[in-house]
């Protein structure tokens, strides 16, 4: 489930960056399975290495910052389906 949510958490920031601390921060607290906080952004940060070699995010490097920054890549497909299926699910609700 949380490797899910990640891409959803960088769409809805784009084309703001945000730093692997931030994504875990904006991630629901059920998705973060019972790590401590200092840990969170260390938890995501394998799955968001495996969402940047599928071409779904990618590293933004800031000049003297050793944070990484993530972003979402738009792919027009891909946001089709998406907002297909939450208009199915406001039509549901």
């Amino acid at each position: 489930m949380l490797y899910e949510c990640l891409p959803v958490v960088l769409r809805d920031s784009f084309p703001t960056p945000l730093s692997t601390d931030e994504v875990a921060d904006r991630c629901p607290p059920a998705f973060i399975y019972g790590a401590p906080y200092s840990r969170r952004g260390f938890q995501i940060y394998r799955h968001l290495r495996a969402l940047e070699k599928r071409g779904i995010v990618a590293r933004c490097p800031r000049e003297n910052d050793r944070r990484v920054f993530w972003t979402y890549l738009p792919d027009a497909d891909v946001d089709g389906e998406i907002e297909a299926l939450d208009a199915i699910w406001e039509a549901s609700c």
